[in-house]
């Protein structure tokens, strides 16, 4: 039965106080070891009565959050255009995997996710009758593209990811065209992972060939990028909404990677959506708010004890802490 908007906004509302929050993500990256921050971890009741075998062993409480997070928008959402979105990057992937398990005879069972919002035995169908037309539009796109390179000889891995990573983002930025905030902030990732390319790229021409559809920055904006004409970025008004990216890429000329890029990217959905918490109270904007939350709270997680686990230094691991809930 479908919920009502005021009714999952409370529901969300309420589920907030079992976040993780800041403070005990402070806790955790300020931790010596794995296992002190696992108890923190059993303290939050993060990953429910999932039974470890200790702190190396946490993707199992990441995997219980994940699915359970799952499991409360197909209960929870209102708005199928939404669910469509949040379950995009898991149909996408299941999609990738599945072509390429044919393609080149691999093992499938240990790639595949749970299923989003396709059942995976039903894109595998479509794949093994060549026949995309049941599918979503963008994903029978990827398939059927990706196929045809199969079929010519011509895939090659990054071919591939390519392929679908680019499908992805059209069926995000068309998803999510239901909600102006959250198509806004689709838009807004589209630019920064085109300057991220701009920056990693070693020709322009290669940029371009990488370039993401549906973004605002002009391609001259995106040449001034790999140029690396800051001063002039700096001073164009088309870039006024990136302006925080620029203070990252001073890094770039020691050599060093794009953490506070990837940090501010990660985060810059989240971060966003916060402003509005407590003007914007009802509608899909408290769902999209928790999802956010919830998404960040876990890749938090598993960046925090993946350090910890590793020994990476503690300022290094806080770094690459996203933004989070806060209360």
């Amino acid at each position: 039965m479908k919920k009502d908007n005021l009714y999952v906004a409370a529901v969300c509302k309420s589920r907030e106080k079992n976040l993780i929050g800041k403070e005990r993500l402070d806790r955790m990256t300020d931790c010596d070891s794995g296992e002190d921050g696992l108890r923190i971890l059993k303290e939050a009741q993060f990953g429910g009565d999932t039974q470890i075998d200790g702190a190396y062993d946490f993707e199992k409480l990441i995997a219980y959050e994940t699915n359970s997070l799952y499991e409360f928008l197909k209960e929870y959402c209102p708005n199928d255009k939404f669910l469509r979105y949040c379950f995009a990057e898991r149909d996408f992937h299941n999609a990738e995997v599945l072509l390429r398990s044919k393609k080149l005879h691999l093992n499938k069972s240990a790639m595949l996710l749970p299923d989003g919002y396709l059942k995976s035995e039903d894109i595998e169908k479509c794949i093994d009758d060549k026949n995309y037309s049941s599918l979503p539009k963008h994903l029978a796109c990827a398939l059927k593209t990706a196929d045809e390179l199969f079929e010519n000889g011509e895939a090659s891995g990054y071919k591939i990811s390519d392929v679908f990573a680019k499908s992805l983002n059209d069926a995000k930025l068309y998803y999510s065209s239901f909600n102006k905030k959250l198509h806004s902030l689709c838009v807004w990732e589209t630019d920064a992972k085109n300057i991220a390319i701009s920056l990693r790229s070693g020709s322009f021409e290669k940029a371009q060939d990488g370039f993401l559809k549906g973004g605002k920055l002009s391609e001259e904006v995106l040449k001034d990028v790999f140029d690396k004409n800051f001063k002039k970025l700096s001073e164009n008004k088309e870039f006024n909404d990136y302006s925080d990216l620029i203070d990252t890429f001073s890094r770039l000329n020691a050599g060093e990677p794009l953490i506070g890029f990837e940090q501010i990217l990660n985060g810059h959905a989240l971060k966003e959506l916060k402003k509005d918490k407590y003007e914007v109270v009802d509608g899909i904007q408290p769902l999209i708010l928790y999802y956010y939350y919830r998404l960040n709270e876990i890749a938090n997680v598993r960046t925090i004890m993946v350090g910890l686990n590793n020994g990476i230094d503690k300022e290094q691991i806080k770094q690459r802490v996203r933004e989070n809930y806060a209360g």
